[in-house]
């Protein structure tokens, strides 16, 4: 590897040269959670944001490539040829680390045997895999780096999806120090700015089929509700309409061809490599693989983020189930990853679940997110590492591959904000008069006992609640994991 350089700015790995790179100020931030007490590179209120470009070069497979970071003015900041042995156990892990897991932490001692199993691959990572890169990227701290894979290196794709967030500097992993990814093919759809003034819209949809793992998403859905119901009433400009029982392919089409488009997608449920999910008419599972996902979210207009929080859906592979002791699927199968194929049609950015995820980390997730992004007003990859350092400062017992599981995909996402502005929904009387999104009059109700609702300006779905009637508290209690690190969760 090599530090420094000069030149190289422009070159054909990188996306646009010195005009991608730059620096940005958030608004208030400071640099990490309060709570953590800082990673030694956080900044005061206001300190600029750096924006580095990482691009893969002389791809041959994936244990054989170059790397080569650029700064913000284009100027080469660090190389690096990597060169792995595909023998190696670490390698291994590297390529489907869920599956090494299994197969080499035995039951009786497995959280203990994760953590060091996922200590020492990411010691590898950013000795190997990133090598001088690593400590020039936490050099830049706090920085958002955009990591490019070339488009005409379809093999080279598998890199998308390899977990580099979990690549030790200085011995903690980089996405808890102020470093944030995000991956993208080539130079990628930057998207253009929000019409200034208009309500951020949000649709969150919660699936649960009969018959499948029990996750609880009635407390899931009653934190976000709660999050964006209060900025309304603050004066934020902001409509949310949650969508669950009967989260069908057919309601969920009619819902998502709303006129006014959408801001922001939130799906949870249940989900394995490729596909999640929905229901049929009469509840039971309706697996809907990523061609179809992406087909039937496609039919919406004007969304900048889609949200899966569901195990598995930035996955490249194919997992197989416990015991199986085969690895993952072939290489080819990276061809059906939900996320990267959401950010191919759609443009938008996409937050995808790499592993499997608990239920209280990713309510705890979204809830810190959106605070972040929609009510606070930051950019999409300051407020993950926000949240990221703020969750991995709590101490309390968690998967030892909490770092590595949320990962940011589309060239979209570097510099997103959907901030709501302050003020009232256009056309919503005083008050919080709700509005019924087209379709909907047919969904079915929920059950009384866990109402869904809206914020002001949101839509009044049947069988559900007032903004009013929201339950006073939405404390997270320790919940189970999705998946038992299983394939189908």
């Amino acid at each position: 590897g090599e530090v420094g350089g000069a030149g190289d700015a422009g070159r054909a790995g990188d996306p646009g040269g010195a005009g991608q790179g730059g620096r940005f100020s958030e608004p208030g931030w400071s640099g990490g959670s309060s709570r953590s007490g800082g990673s030694g590179h956080a900044g005061g209120p206001g300190q600029p944001v750096v924006e580095l470009t990482l691009c893969v070069e002389d791809f041959v497979g994936p244990d054989r490539w170059r790397w080569v970071l650029f700064g913000p003015d284009g100027g080469v900041l660090a190389r690096h040829e990597v060169r792995l042995d595909p023998a190696g156990p670490q390698y291994e892990a590297f390529l489907d680390l869920p599956g090494y897991l299994r197969r080499h932490a035995a039951p009786d001692v497995r959280a203990a045997r994760e953590r060091e199993i996922v200590r020492d691959v990411g010691t590898w990572i950013g000795t190997e895999v990133l090598g001088p890169v690593a400590p020039a990227l936490l050099a830049a701290a706090p920085a958002v780096v955009r990591v490019v894979v070339p488009r005409d290196v379809p093999a080279a794709r598998r890199l998308m999806f390899v977990p580099l967030e979990l690549a030790h500097a200085r011995g903690r992993p980089l996405a808890v120090q102020d470093v944030t990814l995000v991956t993208q093919r080539g130079a990628g759809r930057e998207g253009g700015e929000r019409e200034k003034g208009r309500p951020v819209r949000v649709l969150a949809l919660f699936s649960q089929p009969e018959g499948s793992r029990a996750l609880n998403l009635r407390r899931e859905r009653l934190a976000l509700t709660r999050l964006f119901t209060d900025a309304a009433r603050s004066g934020r400009a902001v409509e949310v309409h949650t969508l669950q029982y009967g989260v069908t392919r057919e309601r969920l089409r009619t819902v998502l061809a709303r006129p006014a488009g959408w801001d922001l997608i939130h799906v949870s449920g249940h989900g394995t490599p490729g596909e999640l999910l929905l229901e049929t008419d009469t509840g039971r599972p309706d697996r809907i693989r990523a061609p179809e996902l992406v087909d039937l979210l496609g039919t919406a207009r004007d969304v900048s983020l889609v949200t899966l929080s569901s195990c598995w859906s930035a996955a490249a592979g194919t997992p197989v189930s416990e015991g199986n002791g085969a690895s993952g699927g072939p290489e080819g199968a990276v061809v059906g990853a939900v996320a990267g194929d959401l950010v191919e049609r759609l443009g938008c950015a996409v937050l995808a679940m790499r592993y499997p995820v608990e239920d209280g980390f990713a309510i705890a997730l979204a809830e810190g997110l959106y605070r972040q992004l929609v009510v606070e007003g930051q950019v999409l990859p300051r407020a993950l590492a926000r949240v990221l350092a703020e969750l991995s400062a709590e101490g309390a017992p968690a998967s030892a591959l909490r770092a590595a599981t949320p990962a940011l995909f589309g060239a979209r996402a570097v510099r997103l904000r959907l901030g709501a502005p302050v003020g009232g929904v256009p056309g919503t009387p005083s008050g919080g008069a709700q509005r019924r999104a087209p379709g909907e009059s047919t969904a079915p109700s929920g059950p009384p006992d866990e109402p869904t609702v809206g914020a002001p300006g949101g839509a009044d779905i049947p069988g559900r609640d007032t903004p009013a009637q929201l339950p006073a508290s939405t404390a997270h209690p320790s919940r189970s994991t999705r998946s038992p690190a299983t394939a189908a969760t």
